[in-house]
């Protein structure tokens, strides 16, 4: 009888391998020091501002777009494309985790005001998975993000950028992306330009919690895992190209075939700016774009696209103009980042001024210039790689009292600027719209940074012209009365500007009778004896030329509004203007040295020491009450001899 034969069974793979693959997911990973809460202190000096958001964005394009330039050619124009979508929360990867993690740290920390603020936008998607959220996603056509570049981005603190050149000084300015979302969760993505796959990952930022008798961090990557003993952007295992979720890969495609290779970043829960969907994010953005990076658009270095729906919005050289006319008489900004009316007057200076090379020995700095009686002012606006820093520049601002008024350009740009370059980036603040002397620790490159500085002041010296401070054009100047006043026992001096061919405003009466005048809470003090002479520069700048008599300790300046009261009965400060900004020969005075009164207004500057026979050329914004033709304009210079209890200090950011 044949023998049966047995029946092959098929081997199962063993159970270690199933165990040991991890699909990809928001992982918090083990930290048993984590006690963060959801106020997290990296994220403290970003308040999704739209000067500082977008500026990154646009900023971190720039510099990868650089970086993908080959040796022999120059690098191509940068196009940065921002789109707005709809999206499922259910699409959102990882949104799972995401909730086991927010709802464990919510239990687990104490929750007050501040903590309810930064965790209150997160939970309002609770439970919502159905529920659609815009969503801003980012694309260009730089370099494009491989392994290096999105670990380094992940690990906070750490940057990878290989040229020296980039914009970029610090490695945590992809953190101005968080405030954008109300989860607090960004994901990045990237086609490299050196080969190899796409690849993905994201980061979410909550609070410290419990899972399963461990305790995590507030930081959750997308990733497949952590590898042991790495750090940096050698620790996290990523998922593979064909894991790419669907949130990602369609973006990530358009990319490849439109691009050949750039980068990815995806703000889920878009909070437009934290300005409201009345707002029109596609202004914002290109406002934005336009005033920061007016140079690199003119020079077709950049190009925006904006798409929202069905409506695409460009912004390139060729319609740069019609944003920044729009913007030419905003003179408020948030401190730091400029202003319409600023960006205006450099951007003329670009195109109608005249071009000088300031060589420098560590490599040459480009300056467009404009100089004359009726450009109204001392500026000097410096620029980096297309992008405005600051019109603060550290041995600058107080060099030029002796020459005429003029509007100065300085463009720093890796390749033409070489080491100027380095020099000078290495001073630039985290959200690179200040130059700090102080942020370079090492003696030689602070030496660098300093003699560069002190070169370009001195080939501005020698190409501006010095003036007269005798001679002024008769019809430039406002014609002055002078009375003498009566305040207390003390008598006082007033310089009256009055436009020329104008008349002066009637005072407010009312049945005859003169209303009272609120002071805003400003004390009254010895005044100062000067010549003087003025002008208006445009509506709400005025500038004056003083020269006092004598030596003043503690100077304090006001303006304010002639209401028709005769000079002799004038009591100091009368209906006074509120101030935005004072400049002694050409230097911004500090937002510190602001007096206000009761509801905030500024309304006066204290200036500091003058001394007697020196000439100090003063530059007034302040908020004009209207029609500049029908009223006149009162200085009043008051020397102080304590610190007034009532100046309110406050940072620049």
């Amino acid at each position: 009888m044949p023998k049966r034969k047995k029946k092959r069974r098929l081997k199962k793979p063993p159970v270690a391998s199933l165990q040991n693959f991890k699909p990809v997911d928001l992982l918090f990973p083990q930290s048993v020091a984590a006690s963060d809460g959801f106020t997290a202190s990296s994220l403290s000096q970003f308040n999704g501002d739209p000067a500082s958001s977008v500026r990154e964005l646009i900023q971190n394009s720039l510099d990868a777009v650089v970086e993908s330039a080959s040796a022999a050619s120059p690098p191509p124009p940068a196009c940065v494309r921002f789109l707005i979508e709809n999206h499922k929360i259910s699409t959102i990867p990882g949104m799972d985790s995401y909730w086991r993690a927010y709802v464990s740290a919510k239990k687990q920390h104490p929750m007050n005001r501040q903590t309810e603020n930064a965790a209150a936008p997160m939970g309002q998607y609770q439970g919502r998975d159905e529920d659609e959220v815009p969503v801003l996603f980012v694309m260009d056509n730089g370099i494009g993000l491989d392994r290096k570049r999105i670990g380094a981005m992940l690990a906070d603190g750490v940057s990878y950028k290989e040229g020296e050149g980039s914009s970029g000084s610090f490695g945590n300015g992809h953190l101005t992306s968080f405030a954008l979302s109300n989860l607090r969760y960004v994901f990045y993505g990237g086609v490299p330009k050196q080969g190899g796959d796409m690849i993905f990952s994201g980061h979410a930022i909550l609070a410290a919690h419990v899972v399963d008798d461990n305790t995590r961090g507030k930081d959750g990557y997308y990733v497949r895992d952590f590898k042991n003993g790495k750090l940096g952007h050698e620790r996290f295992e990523f998922g593979s190209a064909k894991e790419t979720p669907p949130f990602l890969r369609p973006k990530l495609e358009y990319i490849q075939q439109k691009w050949g290779h750039g980068a990815l970043i995806a703000i889920p829960a878009f909070n437009h700016f934290r300005k409201g969907k009345k707002n029109s994010v596609t202004e914002i953005i290109l406002r934005e774009a336009a005033l920061n990076f007016f140079v690199a658009i003119d020079r077709k270095k950049l190009r925006i696209e904006v798409v929202d729906g069905e409506n695409t919005e460009i912004l390139d050289s060729g319609r740069l103009r019609l944003y920044l006319e729009k913007e030419k008489d905003n003179k408020r900004r948030i401190a730091g980042f400029p202003s319409g009316d600023k960006v205006w007057s450099s951007y003329l200076t670009l195109m109608q001024g005249k071009s000088y090379d300031l060589q420098t020995t560590l490599g040459r700095v480009k300056m467009y210039a404009r100089q004359g009686q009726d450009i109204g002012g001392k500026r000097i606006v410096l620029c980096r790689n297309g992008m405005w820093i600051t019109h603060r520049v550290p041995r600058l601002l107080d060099k030029f009292a002796d020459r005429v008024n003029f509007d100065a350009l300085l463009l720093v740009d890796a390749e033409e600027s070489g080491d100027a370059h380095d020099a000078i980036k290495l001073a630039e603040t985290p959200l690179h719209n200040k130059l700090e002397i102080k942020r370079i620790t090492d003696s030689t490159e602070k030496k660098k940074f300093q003699t560069t500085l002190d070169e370009v002041c001195a080939g501005i010296s020698e190409v501006i012209e010095k003036q007269n401070e005798e001679e002024f054009e008769v019809d430039d100047i406002l014609p002055i009365e002078v009375g003498d006043a009566m305040q207390g026992d003390k008598p006082m001096r007033q310089g009256r500007i009055q436009p020329i061919n104008t008349r002066r405003a009637g005072g407010d009466r009312q049945g005859g009778k003169r209303k009272k005048q609120k002071r805003g809470g400003i004390k009254p003090g010895q005044t100062i004896d000067v010549n003087l002479s003025s002008r208006r520069l445009r509506p709400g700048t005025v500038s004056a030329h003083f020269k006092p008599q004598e030596n003043c300790e503690d100077v304090e300046l006001r303006l304010s509004l002639d209401s028709g009261t005769d000079v002799t009965c004038a009591g100091l400060g009368q209906d006074l203007l509120n101030l935005i900004e004072v400049r002694t020969n050409g230097k911004p005075i500090d937002s510190k040295n602001a007096i206000k009164n009761d509801k905030g207004d500024i309304q006066a500057f204290r200036l500091g020491k003058w001394e007697s026979g020196k000439f100090y050329a003063i530059e007034v914004d302040y908020d004009s009450p209207g029609d500049e033709s029908k009223f006149a304009l009162i200085f009043d210079l008051v020397r102080r001899k304590t610190k007034p209890a009532d100046i309110e200090e406050s940072a620049d950011a």
